[in-house]
């Protein structure tokens, strides 16, 4: 009698059913839905270096996308001072480092339009030490502990105005009523003691949050003095303090978008100095307070306040500025509705030049192209405390910028030099108005 071994079928059966399986698949044509995803294996390398040109070890280097969906990424340089940040797509980035104590090497050209980079590309990022501001806070009790003190700079390294004065830095004072400011960009700063912290969010409660700032050495903002800094330099302000109540200006957001994946959602809301463009500080308003807002520690002054929401994958949106006048008391029942920004549309065209031996189009011509809008301002500057109609503030959605193979000059503020060359394709790109 013939037998057969069952279980040496089944393998056999198996392995052939298996095999015919792959055989199969192999020969499915690969589309759309079939081919995976590849990793993007783009690169920026580059070197961040001081202003002797030495390495600057444990810095960091960011590498930004701009206009696409292209990931940011950062990386820590090595000890000599060179970065390689891989995974990059086809697009248009910007290049910056930052370390502690340091801050970018000033462009020679205040006109100098910032550099745009592609993959491929090489970079170096020059850095330079800031200057330092300390000093120690006190009143009539002695030291004043877990204050805020705030650096705004009111001026350049040339002694001209800013068109809106900057708190740089923002520390708090230590158990000896000490603060230390430091990595400070050259200029002429106020220092301010005391009130709210500048950018609000969760801050432990100070004794000293709810007063109006106290500027270096013991005075309003009106009649503060000065701290001239320079590269490099440590200058010393002592600031004799005194507790003075400041207002409140308090208020609702309308108009905010409702997320339908986060289950709080919510607005920013600036107070500015109307005098000098200044920003006093940030809150915020969300559903978890009912959309009110509230600023403490104001002193008396001319304000606005204005609202702001980002919608992920959408518009910006933000209310029209409101103007508040503190006159001795604090005010409340303020309003603020946001709304979408106006936007821009088009399509970008590129044509080809033959005489520019431009037959062959870069496949990644449009991904690697930034388009940009700029408002349109009149010659004349307004002055430090003029009021604009709400009309002027009303910011127009910026887009991607220069076209592929049209770089500005590298802006020293974020790169010192760059050792790529465009590609005779890049030359050949220009864009043209399209409907």
């Amino acid at each position: 009698m013939l037998r057969i071994n069952t279980t040496n079928v089944c393998f056999v059966g198996l392995a052939l059913l298996v095999l015919c399986a792959s055989e199969c698949w192999a020969q499915q044509p690969v589309t759309a839905e079939t081919k995976l995803t590849e990793r993007p294996n783009g690169a920026i390398t580059g070197r961040v270096i001081n202003s002797a040109g030495e390495p600057l070890a444990g810095a960091v280097a960011y590498v930004g996308a701009l206009g696409s969906g292209a990931r940011s990424q950062t990386t820590a340089v090595d000890n000599n001072g060179d970065f390689r940040i891989e995974g990059l797509e086809a697009g248009v980035y910007r290049v910056s480092a930052s370390i502690p104590g340091y801050i970018p090497a000033p462009q020679p050209s205040p006109t100098d339009s910032p550099s745009y980079y592609h993959i491929g590309d090489s970079v170096t990022v020059t850095m330079i030490k800031g200057a330092v501001i300390t000093g120690t806070v006190s009143g009539p009790n002695g030291p004043v502990i877990a204050a805020s003190v705030r650096a705004i700079r009111v001026r350049d390294d040339e002694g001209k105005a800013l068109p809106s004065a900057l708190v740089t830095r923002e520390r708090l004072t230590d158990d000896r009523g000490i603060y230390r400011i430091y990595g400070l960009p050259p200029g002429a700063y106020l220092i301010a003691a005391g009130g709210a912290q500048q950018f609000g969010g969760a801050v432990a409660p100070s004794a000293y949050g709810n007063d109006s700032p106290i500027y270096f050495p013991s005075s309003a903002r009106d009649t503060a003095s000065e701290v001239v800094v320079r590269n490099g330099e440590e200058i010393n302000a002592d600031i004799q303090y005194r507790s003075e109540p400041g207002h409140s200006i308090s208020g609702i957001v309308a108009g905010l978008v409702q997320f339908q994946t986060q289950s709080s959602y919510g607005a920013t809301i600036g107070l500015i100095n109307v005098r000098d463009r200044s920003t006093i500080m940030n809150t915020g308003a969300s559903t978890y307070n009912n959309y009110a807002f509230a600023f403490y520690g104001v002193p008396d002054g001319e304000y606005e306040l204005s609202a702001s929401q980002f919608v992920p994958n959408s518009d910006v949106m933000r209310s029209t500025p409101r103007r508040v006048v503190v006159r001795g008391a604090d005010v409340a029942g303020i309003s603020l509705t946001v709304a979408p920004l106006a936007a821009i549309a088009g399509r970008l065209v590129f044509e080809s030049d033959a005489k520019a031996g431009c037959a062959k189009r870069r496949e990644t011509a449009a991904q690697e192209t930034l388009v940009f809008a700029r408002r349109y301002e009149p010659e004349k500057k307004a002055e430090a405390g003029t009021w604009y109609h709400p009309e002027d503030w009303r910011t127009s959605v910026g887009f991607a910028s220069n076209v592929h193979g049209r770089r500005s000059q590298p802006s020293r503020s974020h790169l010192g030099s760059r050792r790529s060359e465009p590609s005779p394709a890049d030359a050949c790109l220009s864009g043209s108005r399209g409907a």
